[in-house]
């Protein structure tokens, strides 16, 4: 019976799912005697597992059974399969028409009423099999051709044909067979050049050819036709517009964008170079703004790539609104004025002759657009834009040196802020020029020995105990001094090395909670920041175990803190991911949290240890009502989910009371103490945050 299976197998396996044991049993007894191998399942679930796990050739499901019936287990099965598709059989007591109709709908092969013949069972199978088999391999040749396959008699109407799943999918395919007006859609041209070839295709001449384009369409065809026997012809009919319009094609891909259908970076480079030459001839000047949205990584990350090139495009509707309504013959701006995509959230607009206030108004209007909120796949989104300008002839007469330069301007205002405009100035290469050597030196400064970590404490607020210490990155620059980690870790974050960093910060952590293995801060759980690029590392719970080895410390003495933007940005993998970290020990929270995009339904599904809130919530709750709010309701949802809350930046007494009043759990920030060397932490725990904390204790008799 090795004809009956697709596998290596030398019998072909059926798996029998049917929550009745008497059923299962005389099925698997029936089959094995009739020669096949067969395994059971008691429930819908437990045969798709086995599904996914045995691949068998043949399945036979009760229609009724428990947690998945047998109907939403074909159509499960169904709905994965592509091309090969697995004989199912629906078995069960109830014989009525509606079932037998519903078994076919879905995709069953057959069906199957209790009581069944044991006698003729195993040939019915036998025969449905290999049914399946032979469907299955002829339905592949004919799907796996790129051609339309039909059979015509000698007028060239159609008889049969042999593909017409793919075929009805099609209306142009479908015309082109004659399925349509019957065969009116052709020229009268076309009509007599099509019969000739029926004509001496017939005749058994040489397989004939024909190419011709459709009168209501813009697709190209070419047809072959051979004779099938004394009155028929086989036609192979293909769509070869893709040929036809190869050139077409090729320089919309070289010169513009596939998203936004904009011009690209290549054509915008040459109508600036015409804009300059037009401009030098005409003695009149160009401007170039260079447009970049603000934090765009961020929507992508949140909610995905589709929802960010939804964006991109309304982007691009809103930017093109702006310049064709200031292009108009009685606006300010010239009517050669022209917008460009130049990669991922960068536009770029050529302003020629441009004269007054032209540039400023039009900047102007655009950043007005674009902070109307957008609507993408129902998430509403708002953005922001930096740009940069620079014109002909005043800072270059070259193309390439004023797209370099309205680039330098452009990250100058995204450094000063977002929703900034700058013009190009010579003392911004300065910067950028000291922001590249900061990049290259970053590299190496690990190994000779820069960077270290300074230790933050966490307070316990119902017992004023340190119970914990964040890592935090510290690069002490050979020549410079101390470089801000606002400026090397968004570098490190930008060129990848955010994974080497977030490497030796694991390491360095568990070598200092080794070192500290005899003192008092021996029972001090660490917590270490983990980047968006660690996280999706694939490699990241084998760098934590590494690091744990190799320095012979508990999991349990280290904190991961992942972002909330992070965590929501694929909740599936984040899932997965969690679930992995956990099970090695460590404790997980959710940094920042209340400046994503995370919902109550997420949060109930990451398994999670604490909720940090974000700093930018505490700095003004003891005087803005909305923070106060906003952290109060935090304090309540976490606590409900089970949550450690932690907040993060307290840096006066106000915050303290009001954090304390609310039962928020732990804290850290200035008001408690600083990042401090690992050398310094006992020095200061004994000197200066242990009487302090005795006195929070006394302050504070009721977190007793």
């Amino acid at each position: 019976m090795k004809e009956l299976t697709t596998s290596a197998r030398e019998k072909p396996l059926l798996l029998i799912a049917d929550d009745d044991s008497a059923t299962r049993l005389l099925l698997e007894h029936l089959c094995t005697y009739a020669g096949f191998d067969a395994v059971t399942a008691r429930d819908g679930i437990e045969a798709l597992e086995k599904f996914h796990e045995l691949q068998p050739d043949c399945l036979l499901l009760d229609i009724k059974m428990p947690r998945m019936d047998g109907f939403n287990v074909c159509e499960a099965i169904r709905m994965q399969e592509r091309e090969i598709r697995t004989p199912i059989v629906m078995i069960t007591g109830q014989n009525d028409i509606e079932s037998v109709a519903r078994a076919y709908e879905i995709g069953a092969n057959d069906y199957l009423s209790k009581p069944f013949d044991p006698n003729t069972l195993p040939h019915r199978l036998r025969q449905i099999m290999r049914s399946s088999v032979e469907h299955n391999s002829l339905q592949g040749l004919l799907e796996g051709l790129p051609d339309a396959i039909a059979v015509l008699d000698d007028s060239g109407r159609i008889m049969d044909l042999l593909n017409a799943d793919s075929l009805l999918e099609d209306a142009d395919n479908a015309n082109v067979l004659g399925l349509i007006n019957d065969g009116d859609f052709f020229s009268r041209q076309l009509k007599m050049r099509f019969h000739g070839k029926v004509r001496q295709a017939l005749r058994g001449n040489a397989v004939q050819h024909l190419e011709f384009q459709l009168d209501s369409s813009e697709r190209y065809f070419e047809a072959r036709l051979v004779r099938r026997d004394k009155a028929t012809v086989l036609a192979i009919v293909r769509d070869v517009t893709d040929r036809m319009q190869s050139e077409q094609r090729i320089h919309e891909l070289a010169y513009y964008d596939t998203l936004t259908g904009l011009p690209n970076r290549e054509q915008l480079k040459n109508s600036l170079e015409k804009a300059i030459t037009d401009a030098r001839a005409s003695g009149q000047g160009v401007a170039l703004i260079h447009l970049d949205l603000d934090r765009f990584k961020r929507i992508n990350d949140t909610f995905g790539h589709s929802v960010g090139d939804v964006l991109l495009c309304a982007v691009a509707d809103r930017v093109r609104h702006c310049v064709s309504q200031n292009s108009s013959a009685d606006s300010l701006l010239p009517l050669g004025t022209q917008i460009a995509r130049l990669a991922g959230d960068e536009f770029a607009i050529i302003v020629p002759e441009p004269s007054g206030n032209d540039v400023k108004e039009l900047c102007d209007q655009i950043q007005r657009a674009l902070t109307e909120p957008f609507t993408c796949e129902g998430h509403q989104v708002v953005v922001s834009s930096s740009m940069g300008v620079a014109h002909y002839p005043k800072h270059s007469d070259d193309a390439q040196q004023l797209l370099m330069k309205a680039d330098t301007a452009m990250h100058r205002a995204k450094d000063e802020g977002a929703n900034n405009v700058r013009s190009f100035k010579e003392s911004m290469h300065a910067h950028f020029r000291e922001h590249l050597e900061l990049e290259s030196e970053l590299n190496g400064a690990i190994q000779r020995g820069e960077m270290m970590l300074h230790y933050q404490p966490k307070i316990d607020l119902r017992d004023w105990k340190v119970v914990g210490l964040e890592a935090l990155i510290r690069w002490h620059h050979h020549e410079r001094g101390w470089i801000p980690p606002g400026e090397f870790i968004r570098i490190a974050e930008e060129t990848g090395q955010i994974i080497e960093l977030g490497r030796w910060v694991l390491n360095e952590a568990c070598r200092q909670i080794s070192a500290w293995r005899n003192s008092r801060l021996s029972s001090l759980q660490i917590a270490i920041n983990i980047s968006n690029l660690q996280f999706t590392h694939d490699d990241l719970q084998r760098t934590i175990m590494e690091a744990v080895w190799a320095n012979a410390v508990m999991p349990k003495m280290l904190e991961l803190e992942i972002t909330e933007s992070v965590m929501v940005s694929n909740i599936d993998r984040t899932i997965e991911v969690l679930s992995a970290l956990k099970s090695t020990g460590v404790s997980v929270s959710i940094d920042d949290f209340g400046t994503g995009y995370s919902s109550l339904s997420y949060l109930k599904r990451f398994p999670l240890d604490k909720l940090k809130i974000d700093r930018s919530f505490i700095s003004d709750l003891h005087q803005n009502a909305d923070d106060a709010a906003i952290c109060s309701a935090i304090i309540a949802m976490a606590h409900q989910l089970g949550l450690t809350v932690v907040a993060e930046g307290v840096e006066n007494e106000a915050q303290l009371n009001f954090l304390t009043e609310r039962g928020c759990d732990q804290l850290q920030g200035f008001y408690i103490g600083a990042p401090l060397p690992a050398e310094e932490l006992s020095s200061y725990f004994r000197n200066t945050l242990d009487p302090q904390l005795e006195k929070l204790r006394l302050s504070y008799p009721a977190a007793l």
